[in-house]
């Protein structure tokens, strides 16, 4: 049997794997190899081995290739392997074995990171997804940016989740300009066209096994994230004196945080 190309994880897959090609402008070639080398051959085992542990037969591990190619992205190669590796465990171990019925309950990528920055103290980098920014303009940014946001054919297209991406953008931009007392248009659009929030929103935003599917449902979804988001971004959040992060990153914390709220409510 073949690779069926038409099914919304391998096209993803493919799209993210495009994305993390083109770091190339920013990475040397075997940086880049090796980290994507550790992240997806630790994915792949772990997810391996933990599906045996469930007695459940692998086939095909498009889910761990998603959540490694994400977690490729986000997680600094300059990461300690060991570190990379147990994020990787990390993910794989939610997706397998915090579930509700057929479905995890977080989604495994911003699981696995956020749960290693608490134990490793580090902060999410956003390597990957956050030097496309589209100004000052040339042929170089606007080409950089358009492969960024070629996942969101993916995810709003194909998975309908414009429900949910949309929301979370507008409502993330108008509390994040609430917040600063700014309200002018220079700042909106480069909080609506930020490659982070854009790439946060349009991939691990909307993943089909751990949001809801119900189209009302979907839009307060995006809309309590954006709020959580903004909320756990204050100052208050990131007070280091208790010796290790309280919020290894706020946009992944307000996700599994409405992972965690929603899940019953698909």
């Amino acid at each position: 049997m073949g690779i069926p190309w038409r099914l919304p994880k391998i096209q993803l897959a493919l799209l993210l794997f495009l994305v993390y090609l083109s770091s190339l402008v920013t990475t040397p070639l075997l940086q880049l190899i090796f980290h994507l080398g550790l992240v997806l051959g630790s994915v792949f085992i772990f997810d391996y081995l933990f599906l045996k542990v469930r007695n459940i037969q692998p086939f095909l591990l498009s889910a761990a290739l998603v959540s490694g190619l994400i977690i490729a992205l986000l997680a600094d190669p300059a990461l300690p392997f060991y570190k990379i590796i147990l994020i990787c465990a990390l993910a794989m171990f939610s997706k397998n074995f915090i579930r509700v019925g057929n479905s995890h309950i977080f989604n495994p990528a911003g699981f696995g990171l956020f749960l290693g920055g608490i134990i490793f103290t580090f902060t999410v980098s956003w390597w990957g997804v956050s030097y496309q920014r589209l100004f000052p303009f040339s042929i170089t940014s606007i080409i950089l940016f358009l492969i960024l946001i070629t996942p969101g054919w993916i995810s709003a297209v194909r998975m309908k989740r414009y429900r949910i991406i949309i929301p979370f953008l507008l409502f993330y931009s108008f509390f994040l300009l609430l917040i600063t007392g700014r309200f002018d248009f220079e700042l909106l659009s480069n909080t609506l066209i930020d490659p982070t929030a854009l790439f946060f929103a349009i991939v691990m935003l909307p993943e089909p096994m751990t949001t809801p599917n119900k189209p009302f449902r979907q839009l307060i979804f995006g809309t309590f994230v954006a709020i959580l988001a903004v909320i756990v971004s204050m100052p208050i959040f990131s007070d280091q004196s208790l010796g290790f992060n309280l919020v290894s990153d706020p946009l992944i914390l307000a996700l599994l945080l409405g992972n965690l709220v929603f899940f019953k409510f698909k």
